[in-house]
């Protein structure tokens, strides 16, 4: 990693956790670390609404050549073999209005996640974009999120319903809850 892009990413982690009240911590490379892919930052975050358990979500970013990928998940997993296919389909729905080269996906893990990855030299050249690609999109997507999020976990609701409350909240702006039976 270049001086000046690791300097970057550093400035951009610091003000966006800063900004999103994320917890951070520097992963040491050592051999006994166990992961999907190496990263060189890892924060999380705790969501908080009155009608829905707390949702902690978690940021992994990695550099591998000219390369720098986020990943942002729900911890601990959220999907089962039994939920698997209605989140797959909410994920679907979601990248539908993304706009920003990311994506949400379901993997054989149970995961649910926020993938982007972007090249070093946009990331130098576009700070100001690429932090609200890495930060503000999957942040205020996992905010929108929580409370479909939360019924698909505990099997209170189907996908069709969750890409419903979806929808209406991208149309109006706002749901009225009591129309889903959780107010």
């Amino acid at each position: 990693m270049s001086e000046n892009i690791n300097i970057v990413l550093q400035k951009m982690i610091e003000r966006k956790a800063s900004e999103f009240s994320l917890e951070k911590e520097k992963r040491p490379h050592t051999g006994s670390i166990i992961s999907i892919f190496l990263e060189e930052w890892h924060l999380f975050a705790w969501l908080e609404h009155p009608l829905v358990p707390t949702l902690e979500i978690q940021c992994s970013i990695s550099v591998k050549g000219d390369f720098v990928r986020a990943v942002w998940f729900p911890h601990p997993t959220m999907l089962t073999p039994e939920t698997r296919t209605d989140f797959t389909h909410f994920a679907n729905e979601a990248n539908l209005e993304l706009h920003s080269g990311g994506r949400f996906w379901c993997n054989d893990e149970m995961d649910f996640a926020y993938e982007i990855v972007l090249t070093k030299e946009m990331i130098e050249k576009c700070e100001a974009e690429a932090a609200r690609l890495f930060f503000d999109v999957p942040y205020s997507s996992y905010q929108d999120f929580h409370i479909p999020l939360s019924m698909l976990k505990k099997g209170v609701w189907r996908s069709d319903t969750a890409i419903r409350y979806i929808r209406e909240l991208r149309s109006k702006g706002f749901v009225d809850n009591s129309d889903y039976d959780i107010w």
